[in-house]
Formats: C-alpha cells, structure tokens, sequence
C-alpha cells in the first residue's frame, strides 16, 4: 500500500488524504487505535501493524521505556522531519512512568499519586492500550499513519433484539484492510528485547 493510496513521486504524494467512503485511505489523525491488528499486525496475515512498519528500539533486557527514552524517540522523528503527534504505552509501560523518581529529591516525574493522572508527555498525548504489546511504547506523527477502508461503514438498527427491554441495538461494520505508513522513521517504536 502506497502513502495514502498515491504512488511516491505522484501529485499528492505525501498529503494527508481524507477520502470518501469509496476510497481506501483514512488518515489516524488523534484517534486511538483499538485493534490489536493495527499495532502488532495479525500474525498470519499479510497485514503488518505500524510496529511492524516502524522503526525498532531494543532496549536492555529488564528495562522499560522511561521519560528519557520517550524524549529520544521524539527527537528521531524529528529528525527525519516529521511532527511527533502521540504517544502509545501499554500498561506497563504507564505504570513504569508513574512511578519514575527524580534521582535527587525523590519525588515522582509524573506528579504525585494524589494528583490528576498522566496524560501527556512532553506536551504529547499519552494513550494507554493493551493491544500496543507488553513493555512497549510507540512515538508517531499519526498524519503519517494510514488505515485503508475495504467498505463503507455500515450502520444497523434493531428494535426487535431487546423488545423485552425497551432498549434498541445497533451495530456498525467496518472492513479494514489494513494499516500502512509512509515512510519507517514517522513511527518509533520503543520495547524490551
């Protein structure tokens, strides 16, 4: 899959597109991803997830991504001239953070456990998902993550399922043929080997 459906070197290359339905390329924009699929890929299927598309950062064995290690990874796509947007963590990875201490006074970088939770970091939101993979963070200007759309989403109503309840049912589907990104530095990826 192209950047946003356009092949490198074609007007348009580059360009955060917004298509209509019919189109296969949906910009992921600040919006989190909740499929598993997006993140690590699905394994046996030719669909890769940014992790897969990114670039890697192993760290030493036992230690999980910290403040500092986030700071780098910013500056790295930075430095390949993109606009770090978000910051993914796993649960673990949220904790760890939580709980990191200045070396001189003691006290916690991210606040105090009695204050209003971690949200951000270094000015970046902070989405906590499970689906990113354990002791793992990912750093990415999300103009440059694309997710291409199979169909249009469609939308369902049902007053018969819960009749008894006097409540009515919807369901929306959405076929995703995957996520793509246009160029490896746009996602940095920060784990435990």
């Amino acid at each position: 899959m192209t950047a946003g459906g356009v092949p490198p070197g074609a007007p348009g290359y580059g360009k955060s597109p917004r298509r209509d339905a019919g189109g296969s390329a949906k910009s992921c924009g600040r919006v989190s991803c909740p499929a598993a699929d997006a993140f690590g890929g699905s394994g046996t299927n030719p669909i890769k997830g940014i992790t897969g598309q990114g670039v890697t950062t192993t760290l030493g064995a036992g230690k999980l991504p910290s403040f500092d290690d986030l700071a780098d990874a910013i500056t790295r796509v930075r430095m390949a001239n993109g606009k770090p947007s978000v910051v993914y963590v796993s649960p673990d990875v949220e904790a760890a953070l939580m709980k990191e201490k200045a070396s001189t006074a003691g006290t916690y970088q991210a606040g105090a456990p009695t204050g209003t939770p971690l949200t951000t970091v270094w000015g970046l939101p902070l989405l906590v998902s499970a689906n990113v993979g354990a002791k793992t963070a990912i750093v990415c200007d999300a103009s440059r993550v694309f997710f291409g759309i199979r169909s249009q989403a469609y939308i369902n109503a049902s007053e018969d399922f819960r009749f008894d309840r006097d409540q009515v049912t919807y369901r929306i589907v959405v076929r995703v043929a995957g996520a793509s990104v246009a160029e490896a530095s746009s996602v940095q990826v920060v784990k435990v080997s």
